[in-house]
């Protein structure tokens, strides 16, 4: 867990910086649709679902 505060992880700003930019190239390279039918969601603080979430990833075409 990367806490805050002034003792807590000096590459905590870096770690998610570097996440946040993994998630924008793997969302700009690849389009990421779920399977078909419902899957069951449950909500806690937020909502999110109670099994993982099977997809399929296929690669973006990109004009030349």
């Amino acid at each position: 867990m990367l806490a805050d505060g002034p003792r807590g992880c000096i590459g905590h700003r870096f770690a998610m910086l570097e996440a946040c930019l993994a998630l924008a190239l793997l969302v700009r390279d690849f389009e990421f649709t779920a399977q078909p039918g419902d899957f069951p969601v449950t909500t806690d603080i937020v909502l999110h679902s109670v099994a993982p979430v099977l997809c399929h990833r296929t690669t973006r075409a990109f004009p030349h």
